[in-house]
């Protein structure tokens, strides 16, 4: 740590080279805990989520189109997502093939090739059956609006996320 002589001769320095303006200690330390927070703070805005908007899961193998199932409301033409639209092979679908060894089917078939991972068919189990990270703001027939800074996870450890959407952006909190 420098001592503080050479602290105050460098802000000297460049105050008086027209670098930069003296900043007392206290100050700085505000500036510095508000950019911290402001960094660490999630984002303002997102994209509402509408059937078509692609997800995947981490333990899935393919990408797939979400589907609304309960009509909501309309948003660019088709129903957009709430925190309740988790209704698992309904809204959300299969991810053609499972990878997370604590599925049981996957499990027991990896078992049986000799500890060789074997994938087998994604069937989506969601045990709180809501979407987390929703909009604070916008609700879609009296819930959350599911944004594409949300996600969800699956009984056998994976976790659900938007990848892309083409709808309006809205704010979250």
């Amino acid at each position: 740590m420098p001592d503080p002589f050479s602290i105050l001769m460098n802000r000297f320095l460049a105050w008086f080279n027209n670098q930069v303006a003296y900043v007392p200690d206290d100050v700085q330390e505000s500036m510095d805990t508000a950019t911290e927070a402001a960094a660490a703070a999630p984002p303002a805005t997102g994209l509402l989520v509408n059937t078509g908007s692609m997800c995947l899961c981490n333990k899935g193998i393919a990408p797939m189109p979400l589907a609304a199932g309960v009509p909501t409301v309309m948003a660019s033409g088709t129903p957009s997502f709430n925190k309740l639209n988790a209704t698992p092979l309904e809204a959300v679908p299969s991810f053609t093939m499972c990878t997370s060894t604590s599925n049981p089917e996957v499990a027991a078939a990896t078992s049986a090739a000799m500890g060789v991972l074997t994938p087998m068919p994604c069937v989506p189990v969601i045990p709180t059956m809501q979407w987390s990270g929703t909009s604070t703001v916008v609700n879609i027939a009296g819930q959350p609006a599911v944004t594409d800074k949300s996600s969800i996870t699956c009984q056998w450890g994976g976790t659900i996320k938007i990848i892309t959407t083409a709808n309006m952006t809205v704010k979250l909190n």
